[in-house]
């Protein structure tokens, strides 16, 4: 489940209304078995009625995401001994910032 944020940023000159969803990327390997481990973080910028999809820089194991809240499970750690808490508090700076 994809969690869609919209913001509006005030550029001086008129509003530009934008969402953001993160979500994790849907992989298959060569047995055609879903990847669950070490899956990148994606996130989906939509604006002006255009999406732009980026990595959002993390990588994570599927079973550490919480799906409905799109955002890393509390009380996890990540490759690089990152916390959730480091995650998480990136991701809610890319949703928000402007």
């Amino acid at each position: 489940m994809q969690t869609k944020n919209r913001h509006t940023l005030e550029t001086g000159i008129f509003e530009l209304k934008r969402s953001v969803s993160f979500f994790l990327e849907k992989r298959k390997d060569t047995a055609r078995s879903l990847i669950i481990s070490n899956v990148p973080i994606r996130m989906a910028v939509s604006f002006n009625s255009q999406r732009l999809m980026l990595n959002a820089g993390y990588r994570i194991d599927v079973v550490k995401w919480n799906e409905e809240k799109s955002r890393v499970k509390a009380n996890t750690t990540h490759v690089g001994g990152l916390t959730a808490t480091d995650i998480n508090t990136k991701l809610n700076t890319l949703e928000n910032d402007h």
